[in-house]
């Protein structure tokens, strides 16, 4: 007994917490304690307080121990060509906030496969007019500087410097921001609603957003031009289909996450738009937190993995027409996963056919068309009517804009 207190006592000094994995067939695991386990079910006391009893059936597998102790045998288990596992090994490790052993398997996967397209993005790697630059070297190529911790534009990083936060469009100082969002606005010395503040300005609301006059017809030309291009598109027949998605962030998410994945979405639907021939079009996407009840479901704030099905850590997966990513996932994941969730397309891993859907050996053949197989389908879906790219990127005139709505409830 007294050898099991002192242990404990270690453990609590050192900080280590003694602690149960248990990852579900459906995706995502719990963390905690197996306190209770015979051949139909398991009972985990959890991390957060209370325990939950789950079926075995549900169950992928459960890791006992540390995340250091569970990485350690995991890594004992791998083969040495297995670049594979030891990249998914990685990712799990990054995951789990073992950033130092994360390294370690992603530098090793690029001493076998110097051009493992993942693992060169997870070291930081970008590609920069062809060719593979360190993170610091690609930013600062396109402006950018480093503020706690993150590369911003120079203008924005001086702003921040000066003790202001972003909200919405707007610079606002950072010990004003709690009454801005109550809905009110310094005016000189003393504070007035937001409505009176505008107007003070001159400003006219356009689509729910105080703007200035001019910005306001800019935006209702550039609304009037959309609608214009669309119905000529239709008049053309060239439009096949579209998409209005909702993406809801599981957690309670801020409003720079909502907007960076609206920007996500915008890119993924310009890219599908080239790849269907200019034939499918994601018309609108509605982004929002806290619910797991959309199309899209964002399973983290800033991640670009996320622990899928079976108990691995992944890029994104999809399942009952749903598909589930990181908030701060790649463009080439949503589309990839867009194209499981929403055309029904397989994945081509183990093979050396140059599709979107085959994301094996670090991305080699992961391109932004369609195979022969995965184009069939797709357009099979339309009639037979979509016209195929040529070859990856070819041009197909700008896409009609995204609509996105973002709602921070």
């Amino acid at each position: 007994m007294l050898k099991y207190l002192l242990v404990s006592l270690v453990a609590i000094l050192c900080g280590i917490v003694l602690a149960d994995i248990v990852y579900l067939e459906s995706g995502g695991f719990i963390e905690g304690k197996v306190v209770e386990e015979d051949e139909d079910k398991v009972t985990i006391e959890t991390k957060v307080g209370g325990t939950i009893t789950l079926p075995k059936d549900k169950i992928a597998r459960i890791d006992r121990g540390t995340n250091e102790d569970i990485y350690k045998k995991r890594l004992e288990e791998l083969k040495s060509d297995d670049i594979e596992g030891h990249f998914e090994l990685g990712l799990w490790a990054k995951y789990m906030g073992l950033t130092s052993k994360a390294k370690e398997r992603f530098k090793y996967v690029l001493e076998k496969m110097p051009d493992h397209e993942f693992a060169r993005a997870e070291m930081g790697y970008r590609r920069l007019e062809g060719r593979w630059v360190s993170e610091e070297e690609y930013y600062t190529a396109q402006g950018y500087v480093q503020y706690e911790g993150e590369w911003v534009k120079k203008e924005d990083a001086e702003k921040m410097k000066a003790g202001y936060v972003l909200w919405g469009d707007e610079w606002v100082k950072k010990e004003d921001l709690e009454k801005i969002k109550a809905g009110f606005r310094r005016m000189g010395d003393k504070w007035v609603t937001e409505e009176e503040y505008y107007k003070a300005k001159g400003y006219v609301k356009y689509e729910g957003k105080w703007v200035t006059p001019e910005k306001a017809e800019k935006m209702k030309q550039a609304e009037e031009e959309q609608k214009k291009r669309l119905e000529l598109l239709k008049l053309k027949n060239q439009i096949k289909g579209t998409f209005k998605l909702k993406c809801s962030f599981a957690e309670d998410a801020e409003d720079k996450h909502l907007q960076r994945f609206g920007e996500i979405v915008k890119k993924a639907a310009a890219i599908l738009w080239d790849m269907t021939g200019g034939g499918v079009w994601i018309e609108e996407a509605e982004i929002y937190d806290k619910a797991k009840d959309g199309d899209c479901v964002v399973l983290n704030n800033d991640g670009n993995t996320v622990p899928g099905p079976g108990g691995k850590t992944v890029y994104g997966y999809s399942s009952g027409g749903k598909f589930y990513v990181g908030g701060n996932c790649y463009v080439a994941t949503f589309v990839h996963e867009f194209g499981h969730a929403k055309f029904g397309l397989p994945d081509h891993y183990g093979t050396q056919i140059v599709c979107i859907m085959n994301a094996g050996e670090g991305a080699k053949y992961m391109k932004y068309i369609y195979c022969d197989g995965c184009w069939d389908k797709v357009n099979k879906r339309y009639q037979g009517q979509l016209k195929r790219p040529s070859r990856e990127g070819e041009d197909f005139g700008e896409p009609p804009e995204t609509k996105i709505i973002i709602s921070n409830r």
